[in-house]
């Protein structure tokens, strides 16, 4: 989970020195399955931060899971083969 503006930095610069590319989706710990908009963690906390930019999210009941590239986060498709970050 990404708890603020300053760690979302972060996490994006740690992207970039990868090389990771701006179409490369990694899931982050979120999802609004349960209740559309309603963002919880995998361990069911409710999510105060989710680090979206307008116009994310933008999937409705479709798209479920937050994602991060090296230029934003969002939401996506639940159902994709994806990598994911962890927090450690």
């Amino acid at each position: 989970m990404i708890s603020d503006a300053q760690e979302k930095a972060e996490i994006h610069t740690f992207l970039v020195s990868l090389g990771n590319t701006s179409t490369a989706f990694l899931y982050i710990d979120g999802s609004d399955a349960a209740a559309e908009g309603e963002w919880k963690t995998e361990a069911g906390g409710v999510m105060t931060y989710t680090g979206m930019d307008n116009p994310e999210p933008n999937g409705g009941t479709n798209q479920n899971c937050l994602v991060v590239t090296v230029s934003r986060i969002g939401d996506y498709y639940c159902t994709s083969i994806l990598s994911a970050i962890c927090e450690m």
